[in-house]
């Protein structure tokens, strides 16, 4: 009986252990997805800020023009 409930204990960590493991690598995707996001995030900005500043050249030289 007792090696029974051992085996039984066994299982369990066994199966609770893999569910740690999904859990982690959810969560390990999940901040790969996030960096990711903020990456593309953040050089989006960098390209409009570029296109601001390059619209704003542009409005500055048109008004010296008139």
């Amino acid at each position: 009986m007792y090696s029974d409930i051992s085996l039984e204990n066994r299982h369990d960590y066994d199966y609770r252990l893999e569910l740690l493991q999904r859990k982690v690598d959810d969560l390990s995707d999940t901040q790969n997805i996030a960096e990711d996001r903020t990456t593309r995030t953040k050089t989006e900005y960098a390209v409009l800020q570029a296109r601001y500043h390059m619209l704003e050249e542009q409005y500055r030289e048109e008004r010296m023009a008139e």
